[in-house]
């Protein structure tokens, strides 16, 4: 019966433990897209800066980022590959339907030489050489 009792006040213990910590954070939802086509950005990463809270936007570029109340002084930075990142502080996000539009980051890359040997027969087999 003592172990029934120590068993029930656990339970209830961890119940308002867990009310306690969702109650101090903060919901920010919305949506990442492209600034010119405003289409959705799949897995976009949203980061929460100098802290390790982040989140990943879905397949329809939505967003679900859960903020604890000490770090609400704190700038997200949102990056998605091919993207310029951008840093926006939380003080700007709605807790519903935040709109991000990210701007295509055009990146020029080194020209690239492939050579392959005069006697080659088969070049893809055998080693081709890169010059920068």
């Amino acid at each position: 019966m003592a172990t029934l009792k120590i068993i029930l006040f656990s339970l209830i213990f961890i119940s308002f433990q867990n009310t306690a910590i969702t109650q101090n954070t903060n919901e920010f939802k919305g949506k990442v897209i492209d600034d010119d086509t405003k289409k959705a950005l799949p897995l976009a990463d949203l980061l929460i800066m100098r802290t390790n809270i982040s989140t990943i936007t879905n397949s329809e570029g939505e967003f679900l980022l859960k903020v604890p109340n000490e770090f609400m002084d704190k700038p997200v930075l949102i990056s998605y590959l091919g993207y310029k990142k951008q840093q926006i502080p939380l003080s700007q996000f709605k807790s519903k339907n935040t709109k991000i539009a990210l701007t295509i980051a055009a990146t020029v890359l080194a020209q690239v030489d492939v050579n392959a040997p005069k006697d080659a027969k088969n070049p893809s087999s055998k080693s081709t050489k890169f010059k920068r």
